[in-house]
């Protein structure tokens, strides 16, 4: 890898370069990868008319994080749904025989 102020062209399998800005350059510990660290790329952008592939170690984690709080939330979800559906739902019927039952109170209170 050979680094300059934007970034740095990070060498590929098969004799290819690729361009990694310095943002995307950042590990999980927040330090930056040094020209001798080896280390693994998402592929960002690929454009074969003007030969240029645009990289970045930062969205390897980043994606990794991001996937596990899908995965939180969905697990969170179903289990809401699960406990949603097993309450009981009222009905019209429930209502009325909560109207009898409130006219009777009203009734003995009277009393």
């Amino acid at each position: 890898m050979k680094k300059d102020d934007k970034g740095a062209l990070v060498q590929l399998q098969y004799g290819l370069e690729a361009f990694a800005p310095t943002r995307h350059l950042r590990k999980e510990d927040e330090t930056t990868l040094n020209a001798e660290d080896t280390a693994q790329f998402v592929v960002l952008e690929f454009d074969r008319n003007e030969k240029k592939i645009l990289v970045s170690h930062s969205r390897t984690w980043e994606q990794a994080k991001i996937d596990e709080k899908e995965a939180q939330a969905k697990e969170t979800k179903d289990s809401v749904k699960k406990v949603q559906d097993k309450v009981e739902k009222a009905t019209l019927g429930d209502l009325g025989a909560l109207a009898d039952i409130k006219n009777k109170m009203k009734e003995d209170a009277g009393k």
